[in-house]
């Protein structure tokens, strides 16, 4: 049989497992509690099957947004795409 090859003194080595263990323990329980802490989906509806046509120009952007004539002709009106007012 192959001789065991001991690394640190008994007493150091066995602080080192329970350590590393500690360690592992502590690492799983905050994976487990973050990732109970999160919302798991945004609240949202979706249109599907209802199509509309919207009439503008669409300004590119973090949040694009689009600019439509209002009653006067003049393109005053802006309405969210998609982001926060959405």
């Amino acid at each position: 049989m192959a001789e065991r090859v001991v690394i640190a003194p008994p007493g150091i080595h066995l602080r080192e497992r329970i350590f590393v263990a500690l360690i592992f323990v502590l690492a799983v329980t905050g994976a487990i509690l973050f990732a109970a802490s999160e919302k798991q989906f945004a609240n949202a509806h979706f249109e599907f099957g209802k199509p509309r046509h919207f009439v503008g120009i669409g300004l590119p952007g973090a949040f694009p947004v689009l600019l439509s004539p209002d009653s006067a002709g003049s393109l005053i009106a802006r309405s969210s795409i998609v982001g926060r007012a959405k």
